[in-house]
């Protein structure tokens, strides 16, 4: 049986029916899936890397376009092909001119909220659905095709803006999206899908008669795989997301499995990740944990063996459900529950979740009016009370741990609920409008002129026709004259509120932790929604104010590794790191590692490291501070590890005199890069800010990518390479922002724009607060 399933997993790939039916015949699972061992065995006999752990003979024939034997496998009403769907194109104009005055406006606002979604900017789905668009709109196979031209393989056809929200992980646009749920909206989605319908229904009228290679050709084109016309096999199967894309996603989910944190599996499981899928060699080798995670492990083992309690939960969420009587209103729990302090609002808490699954509204305001979080998840235990309270069946219908009062509503269709928990309301907190995302125009002038100077800067010198490089973009000074409060909200519109908290803690703060530089050199890490691009993101914010859209520092970066010779500076240095954790690599492992860090360089979505961080000083022509936590722990706040991220990236390879003195400051947390800016203190006058060199226990931040011999003179390189101040005996550097008036021109406008616009909506009423109505959370919170 072994041989016939071998054979069959190679006819599968060569489009070859005899051995797979010979495999069947014998009593063979057509599901079964490939283990380490027979993809090791097979790539090395035809010498391909093509199979790869988990594959089963649909899953090769689908990559290889086996129509034989997907006959062979599939039902035929699965693989018919689906005609494409032709959509007109409308010449773009610019943004604030649009408007939904048709179909192909809606379309437009359709795109722009879709890319929205990946931003986190609300404003384009806020003019999608005022236009008369549907929330539950599904991308076409040209539309994504359109989007990814862009944004390459960030868009699948029969994705929902829910889907993208999800994918993203933007609570704020979820909640948006959610908040235009109504009654009314079954009615216009099945206005949509009736429509879609019949124009498939057409497409396959006309091309009965077509020629098959054309079909196919027209398929792939569209972004339609041919063979994969079945949506409920294709969801199934996940190839809406992508191999890659989900494969990231994958060994994300094992990590957080391992630190105890729920966002990447939730995010691997809503992709349509599989819960058994088990850890490879190659998956282990590419975390490098090998003395951490085991080969054949499922998320679950990782969880149990790590005792990550709120992970299990989240991998367990939607197929565990606990029996009855483990825990009911009798139980110890519920009586160590009510007896805490906190008893009454999880009385409250409990009731509000009953009353979503019967649709009383009455309980979930009570338990807002009495400061109940509305993103707070049921643990297993709660669900079992909730379930018994609702006179719930232990079920696949019944309430889940880790689901909220939204995901409640959901499941049982409550409209007024969900209406009543997502207004159109959303807290300041999760509003972000960053100048880049609303002044399209002023950001592309600026993007353009940064373009032409990365062109200049690899082999050249630092000169005054690249005056973009000596930027550094400040919160502008205008923001500090508005009311404490207004002053607030706007900061929270443009910085990542969760991440400053996480580099303000007080246990182990990593910004402003120094009292004498309080408040005029305090720090803000700048909103950066980038995913696998946020290194390069919060560079360019920190520069100029605009994100890299275009990818065009990408290309530059890997020039930078491909033009200096960085790679015997990064050698010695990797070397020391290894032989103090214990081992030794051969110069073809260094060399090996090293054309990788250089491919994913110049491969779009692909997270960027600390190499790139100091390639990246070099294509800048300045020093880059990065701060950061300096061990990695886990949900016990036991230490798993150091945090090697933090330090100081100077540019060794290149002359002094052609660099700037002005380093520029980012931060590192939650493996997310952030841009950190300082306040502007007059816009006539230049402003220094003073960025710390030392940590808060008195240690001073490393140099990184130093000579053996060098090491022990870095107080002499950091005095080299910028202007040290000491403050309170804190050693720090200056950075200076120049006057507003000598910044390039288009850095002015959108400044200016910005400044205001703020001014306008702060002090005017928020058209996002027209019309909330009287029994709405907002007002019950008030």
């Amino acid at each position: 049986m072994e041989d016939f399933w071998l054979d069959a997993c190679v006819a599968a790939w060569r489009n070859e029916t005899h051995p797979v039916e010979r495999y069947l015949a014998a009593g063979g699972n057509a599901m079964r899936r490939m283990r380490d061992s027979e993809v090791a065995t097979l790539n090395a006999k035809y010498d391909v890397e093509f199979f790869s752990p988990g594959l089963d003979l649909v899953n090769i024939a689908l990559q290889q376009d086996s129509q034989d034997v997907l006959l062979l496998l599939l039902p035929k009403d699965a693989i018919q092909p689906q005609p494409t769907v032709t959509v007109l194109q409308m010449p773009r104009v610019p943004r604030g001119l649009r408007h939904a005055q048709g179909k192909e406006d809606v379309r437009q606002l359709w795109l722009e909220a879709c890319l929205a979604c990946m931003n986190s900017d609300l404003m384009p789905i806020q003019k999608y659905v005022r236009g008369g668009g549907s929330v539950s709109r599904r991308l076409l196979a040209s539309e994504a095709k359109e989007l990814n031209r862009n944004f390459p393989n960030c868009f699948n056809e029969g994705e929902t803006l829910a889907n993208l929200a999800l994918k993203w992980d933007n609570e704020a646009v979820l909640s948006l999206v959610l908040a235009n749920v109504s009654e009314g909206s079954d009615k216009k989605d099945s206005d949509v899908n009736s429509r879609a319908q019949e124009e498939k229904t057409q497409n396959d009228h006309k091309g009965e008669g077509r020629d098959l290679r054309q079909t196919q050709e027209e398929c792939e084109q569209a972004g339609i795989p041919y063979i994969a016309a079945d949506y409920n096999y294709r969801d199934n199967r996940s190839d809406a997301v992508g191999n890659h894309q989900l494969r990231r996603l994958w060994l994300q989910a094992c990590l957080a499995a391992y630190d105890n944190t729920t966002n990447p599996i939730t995010a691997y499981l809503e992709a349509g990740g599989e819960r058994s899928r088990s850890l490879t060699n190659q998956d282990i080798e590419y975390l490098q944990m090998s003395g951490c995670l085991r080969v054949g492990e499922t998320l679950v083992d990782i969880a149990l063996r790590r005792d990550s309690s709120q992970a299990l939960a989240c991998v367990l969420g939607e197929t565990f459900v606990p029996q009855k009587k483990i825990c009911s209103r009798d139980s110890n729990y519920s009586d160590q529950l009510r007896s805490q302090p906190r008893a009454d609002l999880d009385s409250l808490w409990l009731d509000a979740c009953t009353g979503a699954v019967l649709g009383e509204k009455d309980k979930i305001i009570a338990y807002v009016k009495n400061g109940g979080e509305l993103g707070r998840r049921l643990k297993a235990e709660e669900a079992t009370l909730v379930n018994e309270e609702g006179n719930i069946v232990a079920c696949s219908g019944s309430v889940r741990a880790r689901e909220t009062l939204v995901d409640i509503a959901l499941k049982y269709q409550r409209s007024d609920i969900i209406k009543l928990l997502c207004s159109d309301v959303v807290p300041d907190c999760a509003r972000k409008r960053l100048p880049c995302h609303q002044f399209v125009m002023e950001a592309s002038a600026i993007s353009k002129e940064i373009n032409a100077n990365l062109e200049l800067s690899v082999g050249s010198g630092l000169t005054k026709d690249m005056p973009f490089f000596q930027l550094n973009f400040a919160i502008p000074r205008e923001l500090q004259t508005l009311p404490h409060d207004v002053r607030t909200r706007a900061l929270n519109e443009i910085i990542d509120c969760e991440a400053r908290e996480t580099l303000e803690d007080e246990n182990e703060p990593v910004i402003n932790w120094c009292p004498a530089l309080l408040p005029q050199h305090k720090l803000h890490p700048l909103y950066n929604g980038g995913m696998g691009d946020c290194l390069l993101h919060s560079a360019s914010l920190v520069l100029a104010g605009i994100e890299d859209r275009n990818m065009a520092w990408r290309a530059s970066l890997v020039r930078v590794m491909k033009t200096f010779d960085l790679y015997s500076r990064w050698r010695e240095f990797r070397a020391r790191e290894a032989a103090l954790l214990g081992y030794h690599a051969e110069d073809w492992q260094w060399k090996k590692e090293w054309s990788e860090l250089v491919r994913i360089a110049g491969s779009p979505k692909m997270s960027l490291e600390q190499t790139h961080v100091w390639a990246l000083a070099h294509l800048l022509r300045r020093p880059i501070i990065v701060y950061g936590i300096q061990n990695i722990r886990n949900h016990r706040n036991e230490i798993l590890g150091h945090a090697g991220h933090q330090g100081i990236y100077i540019p060794f390879l290149l002359d002094k005199s052609e660099c700037c003195t002005d380093p520029l400051a980012l931060a590192y947390v939650r493996g997310h890069y952030l841009g950190l800016v300082g306040e502007e203190k007059d816009p006539l006058t230049p402003t220094t800010i003073l960025l710390p060199i030392t940590m808060h226990n008195g240690q001073r931040l490393p140099v990184q990518y130093l000579y053996d011999v060098e090491r022990g003179s870095e107080a002499s390189i950091i005095r080299e390479w910028l202007r040290c101040r000491a403050v309170n005996g804190v050693a720090c550097v200056e950075q200076s922002y120049n006057p507003r008036a000598s910044r390039p021109e288009a850095c002015q406008a959108l400044m200016r724009r910005y400044v205001e616009d703020v001014h306008q909506r702060m002090t005017n009423p928020r058209d996002e607060e027209e019309g909330v109505g009287a029994d709405t959370i907002v007002e019950a919170t008030l």
